[in-house]
């Protein structure tokens, strides 16, 4: 297995997001997705911070679907606020979500428009294949950072009167539960396209397949978020959809 997955990345095309074993090695390669010269958001104030997401959530709006999170200065900002996760302010969460959520969204029409059998060549497939990959390795790692990160605004319960998708008006805290339903949710619907139409392999390769069972373990090894019906059930569809 480990060879195939090998062969696999050897062949792909050096312009086609490879999935990474971790954040961390996206650090070490290089190339056009290589994250060595991100910067440490975890040694930078909260303003300038928030700052930095909001400019490149205005990229990514700009930006074509499959280009949205790829796009260096993007790439970076997203994965510099991820990595310091931890200690991210609730306002720079919630604009990082809105970030990965809202160029996703925008992404999976393109991947049902073109993901479909016999409707397109392998090289038309090659540019949303790639970003797909991208959005949903991103994805799994925030729904993995939020499900571990603990603190005052970390409620499981909503605050009275917020939607899933409402974001912290008041910058003094974030909605756990709405960050995980919607990142979940946004996997699951990721999960439901025509993969192997856009891989054009019967299935997607075994990296992709592991996110999803990550962003699954990440609800499920939680007992106090596995026991939400909101919660438990996207992570065993992705599951079953792996499996």
């Amino acid at each position: 297995r480990q060879a195939r997955a090998q062969a696999g990345k050897g062949e792909m095309d050096e312009s086609e997001f490879a999935i990474p074993a971790g954040p961390a090695d996206l650090a070490q390669e290089p190339g056009r997705f290589s994250m060595g010269k991100a910067a440490d958001f975890s040694v930078r104030d909260a303003a300038s911070v928030v700052s930095a997401l909001e400019n490149v959530r205005e990229c990514a709006d700009a930006a074509p679907a499959e280009l949205a999170l790829s796009e260096r200065e993007t790439l970076e900002t997203v994965y510099s606020a991820l990595r310091a996760f931890g200690g991210l302010h609730p306002k720079a969460i919630d604009t990082l979500r809105a970030i990965l959520l809202d160029a996703t969204e925008r992404l999976l029409i393109l991947v049902r428009r073109v993901a479909r059998p016999g409707s397109s060549s392998d090289r038309e497939l090659l540019a949303p294949r790639s970003a797909l990959k991208l959005h949903v390795f991103l994805i799994s790692w925030m729904l993995g950072a939020a499900a571990a990160r603990e603190d005052d605004g970390a409620s499981a319960v909503p605050a009275k009167g917020k939607g899933k998708g409402a974001a912290s008006k008041g910058g003094k805290s974030w909605d756990r539960l709405a960050t995980l339903v919607a990142l979940s949710g946004a996997l699951v619907t990721a999960a439901e396209c025509e993969l192997s139409s856009l891989w054009r392999l019967g299935a997607p390769e075994e990296p992709f397949l592991h996110l999803l069972t990550r962003g699954a373990c990440a609800l499920l090894e939680r007992a106090d978020l596995a026991k939400l019906p909101t919660l438990r059930g996207p992570a065993l569809d992705l599951l079953s959809t792996v499996g």
